[in-house]
């Protein structure tokens, strides 16, 4: 297993003997040993597993396009291919551990090394390896191929729905752009080659109906009835683009992981946690190498954010990170890459569905008993109506009882009513007093100010007589010195 790389080249490699010097080197950097310490086997279906093969393969002209990576998904939708020598997020980073991809690889079975003959076998051949040719040798040896009907369901090219798709633009929203705009926003509806998840039916019915109403439109991914997928699986043939095959798989792991999402927001909803890990595995893999992809979203973190939109580029909506490439002629590395596909699909039945039980039964606590208290309210009404008809009986008794003091409290009423008449016109009465004596008091105001007046007019006639007294004074003065001057005559 060698990591570094673009995570997918544009041509597919030449023969293992005639590999470019850079993945010879990858190669021989790895820390493989070749002492084989452990049995290996091919997987085989388990008794809870289901398998089923619909349609046929199936390619994307909008994938193929070169714009697509770059455009459709990094820049408008923000799902990016990130450079696997970035350290993974810690709790992705144990996952990964988990796969044992590090660790010596198995001893191989007889069903092994008859698989790899064949794979040489068909490399070999006159004719052109064809992704129909290819795809049967990875079966059983690689990616086992449960019986339908089981928890474990396997799918093979069949298009995911389009609401899981984890795009920007809605439907409506893509109608209003111009057409070259259009094509460099959609995304191509994945149709993975092989699709692992679980199959509905094979779910307990409360689980079911948690599901329907936690994650409504998006409950089932196809219309195979898979729900929350966690493993997408894309081949090419000799003459197929490995870059398109990486598109397919940056698309397909985005819708998955937008699905497990969904129970994600239902639970930040309601304030629960724990949160679901929605990481998702997927593999490119041709007739002669494979790359195993880690895909999830990241944490939202507002101050990692604003630094990021600070310095660079806001963070992606979506992840996908190469984590292992293998030489699918090299024994080890079909060892390794065959026992990190059985762990993946281990803990998919395992931790991931534990986990899905716990979220779904948080996501939907609050539903369930809505959904719930009507049905007992119902049980309740039935059971009153089952009861005794001597039971109804009684309550006849009961009302009758309860009608006499009914009658006489009517009757109170009744009197009351009258008694309330008759205040009613002891109390008009001595209003109608008062706005008599309210009028005779307006007629006594009229006479007083009426006196008032008549008062008023001979003071003012007595006030205009004064001066003519006054004025009559200086001529008696005047007549005082004339007689003083006739005393001396005397």
């Amino acid at each position: 297993m060698a990591r570094g790389g673009d995570g997918g080249s544009g041509q597919p490699p030449t023969p293992l003997t005639n590999k470019s010097a850079r993945f010879l080197q990858d190669l021989a950097s790895q820390d493989f040993s070749q002492a084989y310490t452990a049995a290996s086997r091919p997987v085989t279906p388990s008794r809870g597993a289901s398998y089923r093969t619909v349609g046929t393969p199936s390619t994307s002209s909008l994938v193929d396009a070169e714009h697509y990576r770059r455009e459709n998904l990094a820049e408008r939708n923000g799902i990016e291919l990130r450079d696997p020598d970035t350290p993974l997020p810690s709790a992705l980073q144990a996952l990964v551990d988990s796969l044992g991809l590090q660790q010596t690889p198995p001893t191989p079975t007889a069903a092994d090394e008859k698989s790899q003959k064949a794979l040489r076998a068909r490399n070999n051949c006159i004719s052109k390896p064809l992704e129909t040719f290819i795809r049967p040798l990875f079966d059983d040896c690689i990616f086992p191929k449960p019986l339908f009907g089981e928890l474990l369901l396997r799918i093979d090219s069949l298009p995911m729905k389009q609401t899981t798709l984890p795009t920007k633009f809605s439907p409506a929203a893509l109608k209003k752009l111009s057409e070259e705009v259009k094509q460099l926003s959609r995304l191509s509806i994945p149709t993975p080659d092989i699709l692992y998840g679980y199959y509905y039916q094979a779910l307990p019915a409360g689980v079911r109906k948690l599901l329907s109403s936690v994650l409504k439109d998006v409950s089932v991914v196809n219309t195979d009835n898979t729900v929350l997928p966690f493993l997408v699986v894309e081949f090419k043939g000799d003459g197929g683009s490995m870059w398109s095959c990486v598109n397919q798989c940056l698309g397909g792991s985005a819708a998955c992981v937008n699905v497990g999402q969904r129970l994600n927001i239902e639970l930040s909803a309601k304030s629960q946690s724990p949160t679901f890990n929605s990481a998702v595995f997927s593999i490119s893999i041709n007739q002669e190498h494979a790359n195993l992809y880690v895909s999830w979203r990241p944490e939202s973190d507002p101050v990692a954010e604003s630094d990021s939109a600070a310095e660079s580029d806001p963070p992606a909506e979506y992840y996908m990170q190469r984590i292992g490439v293998f030489a699918t002629e090299d024994m080890h590395h079909h060892l390794i890459l065959q026992r990190a596909v059985r762990k993946i699909i281990d803990w998919g039945m395992g931790p991931r569905l534990d986990q899905i039980r716990e979220c779904l039964g948080l996501a939907g606590s609050k539903k369930r008993k809505q959904l719930e208290r009507p049905s007992a309210d119902v049980k309740e009404l039935e059971s009153q109506l089952k009861e005794p008809k001597t039971q109804g009986g009684g309550l006849k008794t009961q009302v009758e009882e309860h009608k006499a003091p009914v009658d006489k409290l009517k009757a109170l009423v009744e009197e009351l009513k009258t008694q309330g008449g008759g205040l009613k016109t002891q109390v008009e009465e001595p209003k109608a007093q008062v706005e008599e004596h309210k009028a005779l008091v307006d007629k006594l105001k009229a006479l007083v100010e009426e006196l008032k007046t008549q008062v008023e007019e001979p003071q003012a006639q007595v006030e205009g007589s004064e001066p003519s007294v006054e004025d009559s004074v200086p001529s008696v003065g005047e007549s005082v010195p004339s007689v003083k001057e006739h005393v001396p005559l005397l």
